[in-house]
This record gives structure tokens, sequence and C-alpha cells, in this order.
């Protein structure tokens, strides 16, 4: 990514996976260093069954598969924009505006809808996960023995209650707002977000219609549409 000139937060929609391939075939060690460490260790079998979280994968997965003794399951978590958009605005190092948070929201997720859609791939709700954690859980759990990944155990009761505490979690009112329920086209800015900008009220209508793709998992059709309009430059 910093070889394209690319941040996590920004020019994320720029990133050119044959590009990236190419510098890291070029074995400049500067550029890919820490990458082969990483690989040394996700191709060693006594250490699977390993789990990578980051979430720069969503841009860069495709140019890893190709360094990976096999090819991984997916699992596809996504939660509601605005939350995510909050979030990102109120970290003290970035304090990133609301309207730029919700394009890296889109654009992250957009990307890793369209890279992981020919891999196994697990879909799973954050707001799910806190409503009911012991049946999205145990859904996880069986999707992933499916796509061939053998999970060591099932949670337990007292595993999720051990770091699940709703009251601690972020965007509580998103928890419980429901908007796919409403009409997408007249949708208007939530109270968190005070703006008059005519481009923030179709960024959110944007992001909003591929939040409620993923839930009902029309975004995640080869046919769905997204808005091509959307960067985060």
């Amino acid at each position: 990514m910093g070889k394209q000139s690319i941040g996590y937060g920004f020019n994320t929609h720029l990133f050119d996976t044959k590009q990236a391939l190419s510098d890291i075939l070029s074995q400049e060690d500067s550029i890919f260093r820490e990458g082969h460490r990483a690989l040394a260790f996700l191709n060693d079998p006594s250490n699977y069954p390993w789990m990578l979280k980051d979430p720069r994968l969503c841009i860069t997965v495709r140019a890893w598969l190709p360094f990976l003794s096999f090819i991984p399951a997916i699992l596809f978590t996504y939660r509601h924009p605005m939350d995510v958009a909050l979030s990102l605005h109120n970290r003290a190092q970035e304090q990133y505006q609301i309207g730029y948070g919700m394009k890296m929201w889109y654009v992250y997720n957009k990307r890793a809808i369209q890279q992981s859609n020919d891999l196994c791939r697990v879909v799973a709700s954050h707001k799910r996960a806190m409503k009911s954690p012991e049946i999205e859980f145990a859904r996880i759990f069986n999707e992933l023995h499916q796509c061939g990944v053998q999970v060591p155990h099932l949670l337990s009761t007292e595993d999720i209650s051990s770091f699940i505490d709703i009251k601690l979690q972020h965007g509580k009112t998103t928890l419980k707002e429901d908007p796919c329920q409403s009409n997408l086209k007249t949708l208007m800015l939530p109270s968190t977000w005070v703006s008059t900008d005519p481009k923030h009220l179709r960024l959110y209508r944007s992001s909003m219609r591929l939040y409620c793709a993923m839930e009902d998992r029309s975004a995640f059709r080869s046919d769905f549409e997204f808005d091509e309009t959307i960067e985060n430059s």
C-alpha cells in the first residue's frame, strides 16, 4: 500500500493488486519484509487453524492469496456505517470527519465483497452478534466447518459472556434501529450527523443501501451495483 501511496485511511479505492504483486516479486526486501515473516507463520501446518484480522485485508487480500499454501475461508463481518463513522470521528489519533469515515466504510466493504465473491465466505453481522451472540456464533462455527476450517470448539455461554458486554458497545443507538424497514430514497441524516450538505445525504443513503443489502445478503450477489462515485481521497 505504501508503495502505491495508499494508507489505511486514504486512497484505498486506488489499490492495484497487480501492481502490488509486481512490487512483492521485485525482491525489494524493504517492501514486504514483514509479509514474508507473516507467510512463514501462516504456511506452517503446525499453526492451523489460524485467524488473521486486519481491516486492510479488505483491500489487499488478493495480493496475499498467491503466496498462501491453501485458500483461506473469509469471515466477513460488517457493522452499521454510522457506528463506524462515529467511532473513527471520536478516535483521538484521527478524528476523521463523519463523511470521510463513511466513505472509508463504503470503500472497505465494497472491496471486501468484490474480492471475496469467489471464496468460501461466512457473513456475520455485528448487530446479530450483540443481540443474539450464542445463535450467531453457533452459526459462524457451523458455516466455517462447512468451509473446511476446523474451528477448535464451539463457544460456550461462559466464553461469550467473558468478552461481550452490550453496555460497552459503541453504537448502542443504531443497534436498536432498523432503518432497512424505511424507504431508503427518502431517508434523512440521523441526529448524530448534523449537516446540510446534500453530498452527505447522498453518501448516507448510498451507504445505507449497501448496509441493508448486506443485511438481506443481496450485496453478495454478483449483480449488485455499487456506487462507484464514492472514493476516500
